[in-house]
This record gives C-alpha cells, structure tokens and sequence, in this order.
C-alpha cells in the first residue's frame, strides 16, 4: 500500500471515529430520560430487584412458570439492583452502543474497509428507530443486548480461529456462543452464521480432512456439542415443568401464519416503518397545534434544531465516503454479504413465528417485537452493501455518479429526520410515563400518606390502566411494601356491594386515590381521600376532606368537582379558608400558588361529601372562578365492564358474557337520549349480542370487524335506566389477560335531544 493510500487510510478511519461519536449522542441522548421501560416485565423486574428476596429463586420460579430453561429474569436483575436514573441507564444505552461497536468490529474483521464501517454507521444511527411496543431501546435493559454482545465476541473469537487456526479460539467461541442460549433461544439460530463463515473461510484451516462439507463439520465440533446440551436440557426442563404459556407453545403450522409472523417482525426493521405506520400515535402526542401530517413542510417545520443538525451531519459523511468511490465490494462478495444479511434479517423471527403466542399477536395488530431490534443489523448491512456496489458500477459514469450520490445523501438525510421525529415522540411518550413513579413517590413523603393505617384499602383504578400494559394486581401493594415497609392494599377498581361485603373491609380504613395526566404535557396530578361515605347505589365514594397533589410546571389553576347536594354542606374550605358555600354540586376555584417553587403542590378541601371521584384541574383560569357544568345525562359503565387499559383506549370497553350500562339523570326534567356504539366480538367471528332496556330488546350480529347501533330512549328525572348486553360469543384465551373477554363497546356517544 502506498503512502497516499496508508494517509487516505488514516484519515477514513479519524472520520469514522468522528461520525460514530457525534452520531451516537445525537441518537441515544433523547433515550436518556425515558426511564423505565413500558412493559410490565419491566415495571415487575424493577419491583423485585429491589424487594428483599431471594432472587434467583425467583427467577427459577418463573421460568417453571413459563417452562424455559433461562436465566434470563435473574440477569436483568443487575439493571435495577441500584435504584438510580444514572446506573440503570448505564446498564440499558451501554450495551446498546457496544452493540455496534462489535458489530463495527466484525465487519471490519471480515471487510477491512473504514468505508464499508463508515457506510453502515451513518445508515444505522440516521435509521435505527424505537416504538410503542417491545423495542429493545424502550424497554428489557442489558439482558438481551448483553447477550447479543456476548455473541459477537464469539463471532470474533471464531473468525480469529479460522485465521490462525488455533483451538483455544474455537473452544472459547463454542463456550461464548452456549451462554446466550440461556437467555433467548433465539440466539441458537445465529448457528447458521457460524455455518456459513465455516463454509466460506474454513479451507484455510489446518485440518487432517480434505471434503469441504466434513471440514465444516470437523470445525463446529464444539458448537454442535454444546447445542446439544442446550438442546437435551431445555427439553428436560420442559418436560419435568409442563406449562400453558402459549409463547413456549407451537402452534399447528400454516404457511401463512407462519410468514406472517416472520414478514412483520422482520419489515418492521426497515428504516422509517414507525414513522409510516403509526399515525394514530402521532395524533395523540404531536406538538404541533394543526396535529400530525405525512407532508415534508410540516416535517421540517416541526423538527427540532438536533434532528436537522443529524440529519445534515449524516448525509455530509455519506457524501465523504460516496464520493471517495473506493472498491469495497467485488462481484463475489457482494453476493455473500447480501447472503448473510438476508439471513440476518430473518433468523431473529423464526422461532416466534412458530408459537401460538406471537401468531396471536401479530393477527391481533403487534407490529414490531424484540427480534426486530436484531433484525435491523441485516437490514442495514443489506442496504449497506447494496449502496456501495451501486456506487462502485457508477464510477466510471460521472454524471450518473454525481446523480446517484445527491440522491443517495438527500435519502439517508431524509430517512434521519423522519427517524428523529418518531423516536422523539416514542420518547416523550415514555417520559411522560415515568412521571406517575415521580409524583406517586413524593406522595409517598407525605404526612397523608404516612396517616394511613397498615393493612387499609386503596381504591386506585387509574393507577393501574393510564397508560400501563397489563401489570399485576398487587403491583403498587408490592411497591408501598418495598419503598415504605408498610402493608396495605391497592386495588384496581372500585368494588360493587357484594365484593365490599364479601371481603369484609372496614369501612374506617378505606381510601381513593386518583391519578391525572395531560395528554401531551407533563402536568400530572394525584387526588387521594379518605373515605367517609359509600353509596353503592349511585356509585358514588364521598370524603369530609380531598387533598389534591399536583406535579406540575403551572401553579395557577382551577380545581373543580362536585359534593352530595343531598347532604347540604354549607361551606367549601380550601387550604383552611372558607371560600363560601357550594351552588348546587357544583363548585369551581382558582387557586393561585406562583410563589412555590417546588413542583410538587398540596391543595385541601374540606366540605361534608365531597365526591373525590369528580375532582379534577383546568389551567385555563381567570380571576373569577366560572360555574362548571356537567352533561344533564351521565353515562356509567358498571364494573362487570373493564375499564380502558391505557389512554389510547378511553372509549374502549371490553366486557365478559354481560354487561351493563347506567344512564343517569340527576335533574329534575325529563331527557330524550340518543346513544350510539360499535359492538365487537373478541374472539368470534359470528356471534349475537342482544341489547335490553325499559321496553326494547334489540338483537345484533357482532363479528371482530364490528357493528354499529344507534338507540333514543327516554330517561326520566331523576331515574337511573340500565341497559344491559349479553352476548354468547366465544372468550378469548390470552395467558398473559387475566380478563374474561366477550366483546367489546367502542366509539360509544351520547346526544341529548
């Protein structure tokens, strides 16, 4: 090599360097503050790391449960054994980063081009995107990313063994390469990489065989050894802790099952699949007043001075190493590394594609899984591979050349910006998320807190379905436990009459609490009350004194509600001042606190029968408090019902074989009604629903596409009329819903004629 070409070298590689480091911070820096991830695995993982229990017990248990032989439960352990923002985050975006780190490292072992390295830096740090669901950057810190590492240094290890053909290499590979399997089975279909490289590289090993296909064999000796183990005991395990979790389950195959899973897992990996497939999300968070557009104006009108300066940085290095048109790929190895790529695009999905669980999931909506995060390394080595070699044929055409790498930076500076923009909101999304552990904590500090008995009740339903994903009853009892020591019981909803008697709950131990979050803000608040009056009748909790914890950056507000008129309070006090005497039930007041500085503000109010339930915050005040009206009609779905389980379903009920429906008029005049829904059924595809109330009986399909109804009934003054559904629809049989689900109500309305 000359010394032109050794200087061009030297600086290709302080350039890859530079892009990696700045490129790196502007992608990982927003993932920073997110927190802990959505899922309850997460949430529950966290929970027991801290609890004081044996742990790995646990986590054997668990496995039973699931009948794996894994340690996987016990190693993600280590993310949360120190509760600090700073640690878990060093154990979540460390191994990530050292994930392309040694992936850089093995395409630099088998290329040995900071071209090729450079390339597919930029293409995975402008496109490597986070989502909503199971996303290894959102959620399951260090235990799969970790492993993933572990299984690059095997690869490494082997690649230095088919070089030198030294045996320790191979034994340590084989070992690295066994301990990942205890984590993920999927890793075991990484075998085929070790199979392929043995197949290319392994004629320059010193072997006694000459057959190339025996030479392979010779050589993954140690590999085949050790997955037979693997094999043998996870087996056992199974067979010694026969479990019906579904995601251990095969499902009976069918092709199309079987792809389906496999084709969207996998093309989720392609860059800017959020950004494309996930609008409705984009609605509910955008920033911008006019809300989400697919138009290229909006988009950069509404992007953040970081995104555009990735974005411009990224296409800038693509041009540099474009435009160097050094060749990289011949006509061979190009075909193997597309070779390589395909296969590491879809191995990740196989073995999901095969079980009931995932078959499931993906038929239901699922869009993306972990795999996909490992599914992305293929594709962008894919799209590496075939960017260069398209540059190399045109390198001898200069004006198509010139042509090719315009196009070629505006995509991949395009494809940057649209990237930043969904990972920005997926960001925001769990940020916002993790403030119900930050305002539930400083709950926690307080004097109110600290007044209530060991072993009282909690009515909290909003707790537990505002924006979670399916967590365990007893999560935030297990939290108290392990933050405070103390022993009480937070339930997830409030219980009917017969459920109160039969659990024979003291009535002078019993609580509400209330959960509030803004849409696309961080303003939170908590409403906790003891409980001083039940009236099963109306569903209603009052309480002699409400006090309202607000987590927020605005101290100017409104706090309104509603008391028992029937009970005639005759003052409203707000933190020890009377402020006057209820009209009605209901009341409305600015309350003004600019001059705390802490973010966390207690407001009290005291009045005989407030109802806590009512009790919520406006900031858009004024000086004078205005009167707050409420429909004449209140609409209540009963508690046979579940409530929505997260913000994105607010209008979603699902419900088992019956439900009910309450239409409550509280004034003293007659309202004519008109209520509108859509009915589906969960599970089957035809099924009947019949709709009773005071003189109809209405009798309608429902299948899983849904049906609409629309119904006007007359609700007399003061009267409660109740609707009931009953369907003889299939349920349906999910191990990780604890819920008897029938059908559903969506999309319900209510017009007042």
């Amino acid at each position: 090599m000359t010394n032109t070409a050794i200087h061009f070298e030297v600086k290709i590689r302080d350039l890859i360097i530079l892009i990696i480091g700045i490129l790196t911070i502007l992608t990982f820096y927003p993932h920073l503050f997110t927190g802990i991830g959505k899922t309850r695995d997460d949430t529950q993982a966290a929970l027991v790391a801290l609890s004081n229990v044996d742990h790995f017990k646990v986590a054997l248990d668990r496995e039973k449960g699931f009948g794996r032989l894994r340690l996987g439960h016990y190693i993600e352990n280590l993310s949360y054994l120190i509760d600090s923002p700073f640690y878990y985050k060093l154990f979540h975006i460390g191994p990530l980063v050292l994930n392309l780190l040694l992936f850089l490292y093995v395409l630099n072992m088998f290329y040995r081009s900071y071209a090729l390295i450079g390339f597919f830096s930029i293409i995975y740090l402008a496109s490597l995107q986070n989502s909503w669901e199971h996303n290894l950057l959102s959620c399951y810190p260090f235990l799969f990313t970790f492993s993933f590492n572990i299984l690059l240094i095997s690869v490494i290890l082997f690649k230095k063994y088919l070089d030198t053909s030294m045996k320790s290499y191979l034994i340590i590979s084989a070992g690295l390469f066994f301990l990942p399997l205890f984590t993920y089975e999927m890793f075991l279909l990484y075998f085929v990489i070790f199979i392929i490289l043995a197949f290319i590289y392994g004629g320059s090993v010193s072997l006694p065989v000459e057959n190339r296909l025996v030479r392979v064999i010779y050589i993954l000796r140690p590999f085949l050894f050790y997955i037979a183990i693997f094999v043998i005991a996870y087996f056992v395990f199974r067979r010694l802790y026969q479990v019906n979790y579904d995601g251990v389950q095969i499902a009976k195959f069918t092709i199309r099952n079987f792809f389906g899973v496999v084709y969207q897992f996998s093309v989720s990996a392609l860059p800017t699949y959020v950004f494309f497939h996930y609008q409705w999300l984009f609605d509910h968070y955008t920033d911008a007043l006019e809300g989400h557009r697919y138009n290229l104006f909006y988009i950069v009108q509404n992007s953040r001075v970081e995104w555009m300066a990735k974005a411009a940085l990224s296409a800038y290095f693509i041009y540099i190493l474009a435009k160097a048109k050094q060749r990289v790929l011949d006509f061979r190895k190009f075909g193997a590394t597309i070779l390589i790529s395909v296969a590491l695009i879809f191995l990740p999905t196989l073995l999901f594609a095969i079980t009931v669980k995932y078959q499931a999931w993906v038929q239901s909506g699922t869009q993306s899984y972990t795999a996909t995060y490992f599914s992305f390394f293929g594709t962008t080595l894919f799209f590496t591979a075939l960017f260069l070699y398209m540059g190399q044929l045109l390198a001898d055409r200069p004006w198509l050349s010139r042509i090719y790498i315009l196009t070629l930076c505006l995509s991949v500076a395009l494809v940057s910006l649209l990237t930043d923009y969904s990972n920005y909101y997926v960001a925001k999304n769990m940020t916002m998320y993790q403030y119900k552990w930050k305002i539930f904590d400083e709950f926690l500090k307080t004097e109110e807190f600290e007044a209530i008995p060991s072993d009282s009740v909690i009515f909290a339903p909003s707790m537990f379905y505002n924006g979670t994903r399916g967590w365990e009853d007893t999560y935030w009892s297990d939290y108290v436990k392990v933050r405070k020591g103390k022993s009480l019981t937070i339930l997830d909803k409030k219980l009917g009459a017969t459920e109160f008697a039969s659990q024979n709950i003291p009535e002078s131990n019993l609580y509400y609490l209330k959960y509030l979050q803004e849409p696309r803000d961080y303003n939170q608040v908590l409403i906790f009350a003891k409980i001083t009056a039940l009236d099963f009748s109306e569903d209603y909790i009052y309480s002699d004194k409400v006090t309202v914890f607000s987590y927020s950056k605005n101290k100017k507000f409104i706090v309104y509600g509603s008391v028992n008129a029937e009970a005639g309070p005759e003052y409203l006090e707000l933190d020890g001042e009377v402020i006057g005497k209820p009209e009605g039930k209901v009341f409305a007041q600015v309350v003004n606190k600019e001059d705390v500085r802490d973010p966390f503000i207690k407001t009290e109010l005291v009045s005989p029968q407030i109802n806590p339930d009512s009790i919520a915050l406006s900031y858009y005040t004024s000086d004078i408090a205005t009167d707050v009206y409420f429909s004449r009609v209140r609409a209540l779905f009963k508690p046979d019902f579940y409530p929505p389980q997260s913000e994105f379903e607010a209008n979603q009920w699902w419900c088992g074989p019956k439900g009910t429906l309450v239409l409550r008029n509280a004034t003293k005049f007659d309202n004519r009604i008109g209520i509108s829904l859509e009915a589906v059924a969960a599970a089957d595809p035809d099924a009947d629903l019949i709709i009773a109330g005071p003189g109809f009986v209405d009798k309608i399909p429902i299948n899983s596409k849904g049906t609409n109804y629309t119904k006007t009934l007359d609700v007399p003054a003061e009267t409660n009329v109740e609707i009931t559904f009953t369907s003889d629809a299939k349920s349906v049989s999910n191990s990780d819903d604890l819920r008897n689900i029938v059908f559903g109500i969506s999309s319900f309305k209510m017009i007042q004629n």
